[in-house]
Protein backbone atom coordinates (compact mmCIF):
# COMPACT_ATOMS: atom_id res chain seq x y z
CA UNK A 1 0.00 0.00 0.00
CA UNK A 2 1.27 3.26 -0.84
CA UNK A 3 2.18 5.48 1.79
CA UNK A 4 -0.82 8.41 2.54
CA UNK A 5 2.28 11.08 2.17
CA UNK A 6 2.57 10.09 -1.16
CA UNK A 7 1.44 13.55 -3.72
CA UNK A 8 0.36 12.50 -7.20
CA UNK A 9 0.76 15.19 -9.71
CA UNK A 10 -0.93 16.37 -12.55
CA UNK A 11 0.79 17.02 -16.40
CA UNK A 12 -0.31 20.03 -17.42
CA UNK A 13 1.96 20.01 -20.96
CA UNK A 14 1.17 17.99 -24.01
CA UNK A 15 4.18 17.81 -25.77
CA UNK A 16 3.98 17.40 -29.42
CA UNK A 17 7.95 16.52 -29.84
CA UNK A 18 7.63 13.85 -27.19
CA UNK A 19 4.39 12.44 -29.30
CA UNK A 20 6.46 12.05 -32.39
CA UNK A 21 8.89 9.90 -29.81
CA UNK A 22 6.00 7.97 -28.78
CA UNK A 23 4.94 7.23 -32.56
CA UNK A 24 8.33 6.26 -33.65
CA UNK A 25 8.28 3.90 -30.94
CA UNK A 26 5.06 2.33 -31.88
CA UNK A 27 5.84 2.20 -35.51
CA UNK A 28 4.77 -1.57 -36.46
CA UNK A 29 3.81 -2.81 -32.89
CA UNK A 30 6.98 -3.91 -31.50
CA UNK A 31 6.56 -7.15 -28.98
CA UNK A 32 9.34 -5.46 -27.11
CA UNK A 33 9.49 -2.01 -25.52
CA UNK A 34 11.96 0.38 -27.36
CA UNK A 35 15.09 1.66 -25.80
CA UNK A 36 13.90 4.82 -23.86
CA UNK A 37 15.76 8.16 -24.97
CA UNK A 38 18.43 9.04 -23.04
CA UNK A 39 16.68 12.72 -21.85
CA UNK A 40 13.26 11.06 -21.68
CA UNK A 41 11.40 8.35 -19.85
CA UNK A 42 9.16 6.13 -21.79
CA UNK A 43 6.36 3.58 -20.99
CA UNK A 44 5.34 1.06 -23.74
CA UNK A 45 2.82 -1.42 -23.73
CA UNK A 46 1.49 -3.86 -26.87
CA UNK A 47 -2.18 -5.97 -26.66
CA UNK A 48 -2.78 -8.85 -29.04
CA UNK A 49 -5.62 -10.88 -30.32
CA UNK A 50 -6.93 -11.93 -27.23
CA UNK A 51 -7.70 -8.22 -25.80
CA UNK A 52 -11.01 -6.38 -25.26
CA UNK A 53 -12.41 -4.72 -27.97
CA UNK A 54 -12.45 -1.58 -26.05
CA UNK A 55 -8.83 -2.11 -25.65
CA UNK A 56 -8.17 -1.34 -29.18
CA UNK A 57 -10.67 1.43 -29.03
CA UNK A 58 -8.79 3.22 -26.45
CA UNK A 59 -5.65 1.41 -26.16
CA UNK A 60 -3.80 4.44 -24.28
CA UNK A 61 -6.27 4.24 -21.60
CA UNK A 62 -5.88 0.69 -21.73
CA UNK A 63 -2.37 0.65 -21.35
CA UNK A 64 -1.94 4.14 -18.64
CA UNK A 65 -4.75 1.34 -16.64
CA UNK A 66 -1.94 -1.12 -16.95
CA UNK A 67 1.06 0.75 -16.01
CA UNK A 68 -1.20 1.65 -12.85
CA UNK A 69 -1.56 -1.98 -11.46
CA UNK A 70 1.02 -2.63 -8.95
CA UNK A 71 -1.11 -3.76 -6.21
CA UNK A 72 1.00 -6.80 -6.02
CA UNK A 73 4.11 -5.03 -5.25
CA UNK A 74 5.84 -3.39 -2.62
CA UNK A 75 6.14 0.26 -2.95
CA UNK A 76 9.34 1.87 -1.08
CA UNK A 77 8.94 3.45 2.07
CA UNK A 78 11.05 6.47 1.19
CA UNK A 79 8.17 7.23 -1.65
CA UNK A 80 11.31 7.12 -4.03
CA UNK A 81 11.49 4.65 -6.58
CA UNK A 82 13.93 1.99 -5.82
CA UNK A 83 14.84 0.44 -9.50
CA UNK A 84 12.04 -2.34 -9.68
CA UNK A 85 11.68 -2.55 -12.87
CA UNK A 86 7.73 -3.71 -11.74
CA UNK A 87 7.31 -0.28 -10.56
CA UNK A 88 9.18 1.65 -13.42
CA UNK A 89 5.81 2.54 -15.44
CA UNK A 90 3.67 3.83 -12.78
CA UNK A 91 7.06 5.82 -11.08
CA UNK A 92 6.70 7.49 -14.57
CA UNK A 93 3.52 7.92 -14.03
CA UNK A 94 3.36 9.94 -10.91
CA UNK A 95 7.08 11.83 -11.10
CA UNK A 96 6.60 15.05 -9.75
CA UNK A 97 9.26 16.48 -11.68
CA UNK A 98 7.61 15.59 -14.86
CA UNK A 99 6.53 18.39 -16.70
CA UNK A 100 5.38 17.40 -20.37
CA UNK A 101 4.28 14.23 -21.85
CA UNK A 102 3.26 13.08 -25.39
CA UNK A 103 1.63 9.37 -26.20
CA UNK A 104 0.81 7.67 -29.43
CA UNK A 105 -0.80 4.40 -30.31
CA UNK A 106 -1.27 2.47 -33.75
CA UNK A 107 -3.26 -0.56 -34.81
CA UNK A 108 -1.33 -3.06 -36.46
CA UNK A 109 -2.44 -6.57 -37.78
CA UNK A 110 -4.12 -8.32 -34.88
CA UNK A 111 -2.20 -6.07 -31.73
CA UNK A 112 -2.46 -2.62 -30.83
CA UNK A 113 0.51 -1.08 -29.35
CA UNK A 114 0.71 2.38 -26.97
CA UNK A 115 3.74 4.31 -25.94
CA UNK A 116 4.25 7.62 -23.48
CA UNK A 117 7.05 9.81 -23.60
CA UNK A 118 7.53 11.65 -20.45
CA UNK A 119 9.92 14.87 -19.76
CA UNK A 120 12.81 14.96 -17.34
CA UNK A 121 14.58 17.39 -15.29
CA UNK A 122 17.47 18.94 -17.43
CA UNK A 123 21.17 18.29 -16.38
CA UNK A 124 21.31 21.97 -15.64
CA UNK A 125 18.39 21.48 -13.40
CA UNK A 126 19.53 18.95 -11.42
CA UNK A 127 23.14 19.91 -11.14
CA UNK A 128 25.03 17.14 -13.27
CA UNK A 129 25.97 19.29 -16.52
CA UNK A 130 29.60 19.45 -16.82
CA UNK A 131 31.09 22.79 -16.87
CA UNK A 132 34.26 23.46 -19.33
CA UNK A 133 35.72 26.15 -17.58
CA UNK A 134 37.30 23.66 -14.67
CA UNK A 135 38.22 20.57 -14.63
CA UNK A 136 35.85 17.64 -13.15
CA UNK A 137 33.48 20.14 -12.11
CA UNK A 138 29.30 20.04 -12.50
CA UNK A 139 27.28 22.95 -12.86
CA UNK A 140 25.34 23.98 -9.70
CA UNK A 141 21.59 22.89 -10.09
CA UNK A 142 19.64 25.60 -11.28
CA UNK A 143 17.88 27.59 -8.65
CA UNK A 144 15.09 28.57 -11.03
CA UNK A 145 13.87 26.87 -13.95
CA UNK A 146 10.80 28.29 -15.85
CA UNK A 147 8.58 26.86 -17.78
CA UNK A 148 8.53 27.61 -21.56
CA UNK A 149 6.04 29.23 -23.60
CA UNK A 150 5.48 29.04 -27.40
CA UNK A 151 6.05 32.74 -28.49
CA UNK A 152 3.88 33.13 -32.28
CA UNK A 153 5.79 36.69 -32.73
CA UNK A 154 9.44 35.04 -32.07
CA UNK A 155 8.30 32.15 -34.80
CA UNK A 156 7.55 35.15 -36.86
CA UNK A 157 10.75 36.99 -36.75
CA UNK A 158 12.67 33.70 -37.38
CA UNK A 159 10.13 32.82 -40.05
CA UNK A 160 11.47 35.74 -41.90
CA UNK A 161 14.92 35.44 -41.38
CA UNK A 162 15.59 32.00 -42.05
CA UNK A 163 13.68 32.14 -45.25
CA UNK A 164 16.13 34.17 -46.47
CA UNK A 165 19.41 31.71 -45.60
CA UNK A 166 21.26 35.03 -45.83
CA UNK A 167 23.49 32.93 -43.25
CA UNK A 168 24.11 35.88 -40.66
CA UNK A 169 22.64 37.07 -38.13
CA UNK A 170 19.70 39.72 -38.12
CA UNK A 171 19.73 43.09 -37.14
CA UNK A 172 18.42 43.36 -33.98
CA UNK A 173 15.99 46.29 -35.15
CA UNK A 174 13.81 43.24 -37.44
CA UNK A 175 13.08 41.70 -33.87
CA UNK A 176 12.82 43.74 -31.39
CA UNK A 177 12.84 42.64 -27.83
CA UNK A 178 13.49 39.33 -28.79
CA UNK A 179 17.59 37.85 -29.13
CA UNK A 180 18.81 35.23 -31.83
CA UNK A 181 20.84 32.02 -32.14
CA UNK A 182 21.83 31.08 -35.11
CA UNK A 183 23.12 27.93 -36.60
CA UNK A 184 24.62 26.53 -39.78
CA UNK A 185 24.53 23.09 -41.16
CA UNK A 186 26.67 22.31 -43.82
CA UNK A 187 25.00 19.41 -44.92
CA UNK A 188 21.37 18.66 -46.23
CA UNK A 189 21.28 14.76 -45.48
CA UNK A 190 18.85 15.08 -42.54
CA UNK A 191 15.49 16.39 -41.84
CA UNK A 192 14.12 19.50 -40.30
CA UNK A 193 13.91 17.80 -37.03
CA UNK A 194 17.64 15.80 -37.12
CA UNK A 195 18.55 19.64 -38.52
CA UNK A 196 17.20 21.33 -35.23
CA UNK A 197 18.57 19.00 -32.92
CA UNK A 198 21.94 19.37 -34.16
CA UNK A 199 21.27 23.21 -33.56
CA UNK A 200 20.37 22.80 -30.09
CA UNK A 201 22.81 19.90 -29.03
CA UNK A 202 25.55 22.41 -30.72
CA UNK A 203 24.13 25.44 -28.50
CA UNK A 204 23.77 22.94 -25.58
CA UNK A 205 27.67 21.86 -25.78
CA UNK A 206 29.23 25.24 -25.33
CA UNK A 207 28.68 24.79 -21.52
CA UNK A 208 30.56 21.25 -21.54
CA UNK A 209 33.10 22.40 -23.53
CA UNK A 210 33.94 26.14 -22.36
CA UNK A 211 32.35 26.79 -18.68
CA UNK A 212 31.15 29.77 -17.00
CA UNK A 213 32.36 30.56 -13.77
CA UNK A 214 31.27 28.21 -10.55
CA UNK A 215 28.87 31.18 -9.80
CA UNK A 216 27.30 30.98 -12.65
CA UNK A 217 26.63 34.72 -13.04
CA UNK A 218 26.77 35.55 -16.83
CA UNK A 219 28.51 38.61 -16.66
CA UNK A 220 29.32 40.78 -19.35
CA UNK A 221 33.11 39.54 -19.58
CA UNK A 222 31.78 36.37 -20.11
CA UNK A 223 29.53 37.45 -22.67
CA UNK A 224 32.28 39.51 -24.86
CA UNK A 225 34.49 36.47 -24.67
CA UNK A 226 35.84 36.13 -28.11
CA UNK A 227 37.09 32.77 -27.16
CA UNK A 228 35.65 29.89 -25.03
CA UNK A 229 32.22 31.52 -25.66
CA UNK A 230 28.78 30.67 -23.85
CA UNK A 231 26.23 32.76 -25.53
CA UNK A 232 24.51 30.56 -27.09
CA UNK A 233 23.91 27.69 -24.66
CA UNK A 234 21.64 30.76 -22.62
CA UNK A 235 19.23 31.07 -25.00
CA UNK A 236 19.07 27.57 -26.02
CA UNK A 237 15.24 25.95 -25.14
CA UNK A 238 13.14 28.58 -27.00
CA UNK A 239 11.62 29.03 -30.39
CA UNK A 240 13.32 26.99 -33.55
CA UNK A 241 12.38 27.28 -37.18
CA UNK A 242 14.40 25.62 -39.83
CA UNK A 243 14.18 26.45 -43.41
CA UNK A 244 16.26 24.01 -45.51
CA UNK A 245 18.03 25.01 -49.39
CA UNK A 246 20.50 22.76 -51.65
CA UNK A 247 23.41 23.17 -49.78
CA UNK A 248 22.89 23.70 -45.72
CA UNK A 249 20.53 24.28 -42.95
CA UNK A 250 20.01 27.15 -41.01
CA UNK A 251 18.73 27.27 -37.67
CA UNK A 252 17.05 30.39 -36.10
CA UNK A 253 16.62 29.84 -32.47
CA UNK A 254 14.83 33.14 -30.98
CA UNK A 255 13.92 33.92 -27.24
CA UNK A 256 12.43 37.41 -25.76
CA UNK A 257 14.58 39.40 -23.79
CA UNK A 258 12.48 39.58 -21.01
CA UNK A 259 12.79 35.49 -20.34
CA UNK A 260 14.82 34.03 -17.94
CA UNK A 261 18.22 33.04 -19.14
CA UNK A 262 19.07 29.42 -19.19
Amino acid sequence: MLKSTLLAYCIAEWDCYLEAIAKTAINNCPQTPPHPAVTNAINYAVFGPGALPSTFINSIEAAVLTWSEIRSEVWPVTNIFNGNPALRNFSNLIRSTTTAVGCASTVCINKVSSACVFSQPSLVARGRARNGEYANENAPPASRMDLLEYDCTAEQYALNHVSSCDRHQSAAASRPGYEENIHILETTATDFLGALQNAVATWSNELAANGIPSNEIYTLQVSQRTEKTVTRVTKVGYQLIVEQSEEFCDEICRRNKDGKEQ
